[in-house]
């Protein structure tokens, strides 16, 4: 007596088939090619979490960027009163020192611009890099008891953990 021949039912037709059969004699079906249910599900990638901390550090590098453009607008107003009530021999100096002032202003104006365009791309979880840059320029603004560095400073903590949220 021989060893039993192993059979099966083609899956396309339902015929009684050869078990090591490659290919169905009576449909075609190729067993060599996966079946569709077999392939891999392709699946979508999740989407991004959104939370609020990207909102709230831009909020933040608003509230940053407000106090800058004050403290550097009462800075450049007090200096032109205070060259006014020096001595005239020292004028010479006083108007040398109130322009190196003037130009610390102007200079912390602009970074206040980049500080406020930071918060705003924040809250549009937009440009992650910009918003960071925009949060470590609000490090450098004072402000009255250095709140708006400790606020610059929270605004930065808050992006670097919430990054993946940006576009």
């Amino acid at each position: 007596m021989g060893t039993p021949v192993q059979e099966r039912k083609c899956v396309s037709c339902g015929r009684t088939i050869q078990w090591d059969a490659n290919v169905c004699p009576y449909c075609g079906h190729d067993y060599r090619q996966p079946m569709p249910m077999q392939q891999p599900m392709i699946m979508a990638p999740a989407p991004k979490p959104k939370t609020v901390i990207p909102i709230v550090a831009g909020g933040l590098l608003i509230v940053v960027a407000a106090i800058w453009i004050i403290e550097a607008s009462v800075i450049i107003a007090a200096t032109g009163g205070v060259v006014s009530w020096i001595p005239i021999d020292f004028a010479g100096l006083a108007s040398f020192i109130s322009g190196i002032i003037i130009v610390f202003a102007a200079i912390g104006a602009i970074l206040a611009v980049i500080s406020l365009l930071g918060g705003i791309f924040a809250t549009q979880r937009r440009h992650a890099g910009l918003a960071i840059i925009g949060a470590i320029f609000g490090i450098f603004a004072i402000g009255p008891y250095g709140i708006a560095s400790i606020l610059s400073l929270i605004a930065l903590l808050l992006l670097a953990v919430s990054h993946n949220e940006f576009d």
